[in-house]
């Protein structure tokens, strides 16, 4: 079963730093560019309608995040917790890839419960001289 978060309102902690803010910023971008529906971002809880929290949270460790999905009231309601703040931005690369989106359609399966952190102290980007596809051909 899919959640509708078809005019959803992504909602920021009181006390958002700069990359969090940023970070809510690109999710309503991304989501308009895909569907066509673009999102509020505030730091209140809206009366009703879907939400998606963005917080921060003691679990799972440095740049980990965790992402549920749970329905109350025939509300959807998605909660991204980041560790930190690039545990923030990782949680809502996450979240924007998990949704399924068409114009006018933005769903999120029910039933999500992920907890992701990385292997190594700090997540890492491959950056290579020679002629492949994720490198520079110099």
């Amino acid at each position: 079963m899919a959640l509708d978060f078809k005019g959803a309102t992504i909602v920021l902690p009181a006390g958002a730093t700069v990359p969090q803010k940023t970070a809510a910023r690109m999710l309503a971008e991304e989501i308009e560019k895909r569907t066509q529906l673009r999102l509020a971002v505030k730091d209140t809880m809206p009366a009703d309608g879907p939400v998606i929290f963005l917080r921060t949270g003691n679990q799972p460790g440095p740049e980990g995040f965790t992402l549920t999905t749970t329905h109350e009231n025939d509300r959807p309601i998605a909660t991204v917790k980041g560790f930190d703040d690039r545990g923030f931005i990782f949680g809502a690369g996450y979240l924007l890839r998990q949704f399924q989106m068409g114009r006018q359609r933005l769903e999120l399966a029910a039933d999500l419960d992920v907890q992701s952190r990385p292997k190594t102290p700090i997540r890492g980007h491959q950056l290579g001289y020679r002629p492949k596809n994720n490198t520079y051909d110099a």
